[in-house]
C-alpha cells in the first residue's frame, strides 16, 4: 500500500542516489502532503490520486505557474516509484501529465506578457534607497550591494570571511586579500554549473573587509530576514526582484544589443541566455 511515507521515503531515496537534489525533493513531498491535506486523503491516497486530485489542482490554482508545481510533484513521485504507478489508473495519468504541459505552456505566455508590461526600478536607485535608509556597513547595505555583484538567489548566507584558502568543507567564503568570492553549493543549478567565481569589485571589498574587522561572516543574519526589514524601504524586495532589476538595468535600451554585455551577465548569473532574459522587465522612467 502506497502511504505518504513510503513517498517520503521514495524521495529520500533518489536524493540519496543523486537523482533528485533535495531541495527539490523536499518540495516535492510538501506539496504531496498539502493537496493530500485538503483533500483527506491520506488513508487511501490511490483513491485520491485517481479520484479527486487532477480536478482539485484545477479548481484550487489559478496560477498557471502553481499549478505546474502541483503536477510536476505527482508526475515525478508517480513515474519514479513503481508502486505508486502501479495503482494509479492510466487516464488519470495522462489527466496529470497533460495538466502539468498545459500549466506549463500557459505560465509561459504568461511570463512573456509581464515581460511586454511589467516595470522594474532600476538596480542603482534600488541601492540608493537601502544605503540612505540603513547605516553603511549594515547587513541590509552589504547584500544589496552582493546582488549588484553576483545576482544569484539566497546564496549570501553563510559566506565566510577569511585570507586565503579555508579548510576544504567550507563551500563558500569570501578571500579578504584577493577579493575573490567562492560559492560551491548555490542554490537550484548548482549542478548545472562548477562553483561561482567571482572577484569583488572594490568597493564591495573594502565594505566586505571593514566588516571582518567584527565579523567572521559575510551577513550576521540569515537574507530572508533581511529581506523583511528591508520591505519597508523597497516594497517586494527579494532575491526575484533584485534579479530582475539587475537584468534589467544591464540590458536596458540598446545595451541589449551588446553580446558581450549579455554574456557577462549570463556567466554572472549562471543562467542560459533564454532563462537570462526571461527577467528583463521595462524600466521605470520615473525616477
Amino acid at each position: 500500500m502506497v502511504t505518504f511515507e513510503s513517498i517520503k521515503n521514495h524521495f529520500d531515496g533518489l536524493v540519496a542516489k543523486g537523482e533528485n537534489a533535495s531541495s527539490t525533493a523536499k518540495n516535492y513531498t510538501n506539496t504531496i502532503f498539502r493537496i493530500l491535506n485538503e483533500l483527506d486523503g491520506f488513508e487511501d491516497i490511490a483513491d485520491c490520486c485517481n479520484t479527486r486530485v487532477v480536478d482539485h489542482i484545477n479548481e484550487t490554482y489559478d496560477h498557471p505557474g502553481t499549478r505546474q508545481g502541483v503536477f510536476i510533484a505527482f508526475l515525478r513521485a508517480i513515474n519514479t516509484y513503481p508502486d505508486f504507478k502501479a495503482v494509479v489508473n492510466p487516464a488519470v495519468l495522462t489527466s496529470i501529465t497533460e495538466g502539468f504541459e498545459l500549466s506549463k505552456t500557459q505560465a509561459k505566455e504568461l511570463s512573456i506578457q509581464r515581460q511586454l508590461t511589467e516595470t522594474v526600478e532600476r538596480m542603482d536607485s534600488i541601492i540608493a534607497k537601502i544605503e540612505a535608509h540603513f547605516e553603511p556597513l549594515s547587513d541590509e547595505v552589504i547584500l544589496v550591494n552582493m546582488y549588484d555583484e553576483v545576482a544569484l538567489r539566497k546564496d549570501f548566507d553563510a559566506v565566510v570571511l577569511i585570507v586565503g584558502d579555508p579548510d576544504p568543507s567550507v563551500p563558500r567564503w569570501i578571500n579578504l586579500a584577493t577579493g575573490e568570492l567562492v560559492i560551491k553549493d548555490y542554490n537550484k543549478t548548482a549542478k548545472k554549473y562548477d562553483a561561482v567565481r567571482h572577484t569583488l569589485s572594490p568597493k564591495m571589498l573594502g565594505m566586505v573587509r571593514e566588516v571582518s574587522a567584527t565579523r567572521n561572516y559575510l551577513l550576521t543574519l540569515k537574507s530572508e530576514t533581511l529581506f523583511k526589514k528591508m520591505k519597508a524601504v523597497v516594497p517586494g524586495i527579494g532575491s526575484q526582484l533584485l534579479r530582475k532589476s539587475k537584468v534589467s538595468t544591464e540590458t536596458e535600451g540598446d545595451k541589449l544589443l551588446d553580446p558581450k554585455i549579455r554574456h557577462d551577465l549570463w556567466n554572472q548569473m549562471k543562467h542560459s541566455p533564454e532563462t537570462q532574459l526571461s527577467y528583463r522587465r521595462i524600466i521605470q522612467n520615473d525616477l
